[in-house]
């Protein structure tokens, strides 16, 4: 699989920009250089330097405004141009081009038949456009090529599943996060060329990250959930790859359809992922002899499942709350999540005293073994226990501004509280703790422990976490 830089000014040539990012790898056989003429016409005036001073294969390409490009002119006069170069591809535009590359004389030029659309279900558009374009399924001397806003990284995947039992060669992109993995797994995808930028902010990946993703000593990993956009876990693990100079990408892997969960596991593990972390709402979903599951290592044909929960949060207490608090005892859980039996868990081993209210009764959903170890209520018959030592909130409360304290009230004797969200800002919850003088923690040190944990997993390297957690509390 081939990575075309795309050049989308002529300065980027004068100014040699390229060589500066990218050095002797110029002389990689696996680049290639997209001229975006809609761009900068001086591009086009001057391909024949272009060429010669890189001479690295091209693709023309004149992208029209209704395609997300900057050309609303006449495509005729400046395509027929585009036919007289040397140029090893020409970029066509299905909706406007068929008539011009019909005309394409030159057999050494390979032309690209481009499609993009963005309404945001690429399954059903490339369905249509597969329709659209049979005359030309099949056939080697055409590349396809289809650009859509995926809605989820399922959605990204069975485009190009379904694309590649029609079409012989092929480029099928997602734009956005659950659009990243069709870049960075091009090659396992079969992608006959992907995109990358010279800069970021393009809405497309680096070419120079794409180019060292060819290598086989990166680190692939993601975040299965469905709505993931507020997840700390890439910066999180940009500053371990960074900190033990190992290179790979951390993974968005949104999914609105609990009935794909074992399609996409099963499809990361074909594209050599090293790694998943499981966020809500799939952790009690995996079919494991563990009672929930937030980590999955790919070893090989060996598919190892952790919960790195439990190891994080026995972490982040012994690390971070025990020093200064060695008389906690009695804990209270509110909530009867995943989330809440990994909580659970870890305290049991501590040695502590633990009460579970939840909304709902959880003597169905809770393991046996757990349950025998605990005391726990529905939210209408538990009266508030002034001997609880720390209240914990693991519900998803607080994500969006709500005070778990209005559905379950936090007494004022409580030595503690831990709340498991966290933001950019102190939760709501916390908010509140501070105004009343209580001892509190958001869920950054045991996202930070945990996902720590899982890094180790996969990389099977120890992380500096003194050093790691100063530079993630200063970023975040």
């Amino acid at each position: 699989m081939k990575i075309a830089i795309v050049i989308d000014s002529f300065d980027i040539i004068n100014d040699n920009s390229l060589i500066q990012d990218f050095g002797n790898k110029l002389d990689h056989d696996e680049l290639m250089l997209e001229l975006r003429i809609d761009k900068d016409i001086r591009l086009l005036d001057n391909f024949e330097y272009i060429k010669e001073k890189y001479n690295l294969e091209t693709i023309l390409t004149l992208r029209s405004k209704n395609e997300g490009g900057e050309f609303d002119g006449d495509r005729e006069e400046i395509i027929s141009q585009m036919m007289k170069k040397e140029t090893d591809y020409i970029d066509f535009e299905f909706d406007r081009d068929i008539k011009y590359m019909k005309n394409l004389g030159n057999e050494k030029i390979t032309p690209i038949l481009s499609k993009h659309n963005l309404k945001g279900n690429m399954l059903n558009e490339i369905n249509n456009f597969i329709t659209q374009s049979k005359k030309f399924h099949n056939r080697n001397d055409i590349i396809i090529k289809f650009v859509g806003k995926p809605l989820d990284t399922v959605d990204m995947l069975k485009s190009i599943d379904i694309s590649s039992e029609v079409y012989n060669r092929k480029i099928i992109l997602g734009i956005g996060v659950n659009g990243e993995i069709s870049r960075v797994r091009g090659a396992k995808l079969n992608q006959e060329f992907v995109f990358g930028s010279m800069t970021e902010g393009i809405g497309i990946l680096k070419a120079k990250e794409l180019l060292e993703t060819q290598q086989n000593n990166n680190l692939i990993c993601g975040l299965i959930g469905v709505k993931l956009g507020h997840s700390q876990s890439p910066l999180l693990h940009k500053i371990f790859r960074e900190q033990l100079d190992i290179f790979g990408f951390y993974h968005l892997l949104e999914i609105k359809n609990i009935g794909d969960l074992e399609y996409i596991m099963d499809k990361l593990k074909q594209l050599s992922f090293n790694g998943v972390n499981v966020t809500f709402p799939f952790k009690n979903k995996i079919k494991s002899n563990l009672n929930s599951v937030n980590t999955i290592k790919y070893d090989n044909l060996e598919i190892k499942h952790y919960n790195t929960d439990i190891s994080g949060f026995k972490k982040f207490y012994e690390f971070h709350v025990e020093p200064d608090h060695s008389n906690l005892n009695k804990f209270l859980i509110f909530g009867g999540g995943g989330a809440s039996i990994s909580i659970c868990k870890a305290l049991l081993d501590l040695g502590k005293e633990v009460i579970i209210v939840n909304r709902t009764n959880i003597n169905d959903k809770w393991p046996k073994s757990l349950i025998s170890q605990v005391k726990y209520y529905t939210l209408d018959n538990y009266e508030v226990d002034k001997n609880v030592d720390v209240y914990i909130n693991a519900t998803t409360l607080g994500h969006n501004g709500e005070n778990p304290g209005d559905f379950l009230r936090v007494p004022n004797e409580v030595k503690m509280v831990i709340d498991i969200n966290y933001n950019n800002d102190k939760t709501e919850l916390v908010k509140y703790c501070k105004k009343h003088s209580i001892p509190a923690y958001d869920g950054k040190l045991m996202l930070f422990h945990q996902a720590a944990d899982a890094f180790e997993i996969w990389s099977e390297k120890k992380i500096y976490r003194k050093d790691a957690l100063e530079e993630y509390l200063e970023l975040k």
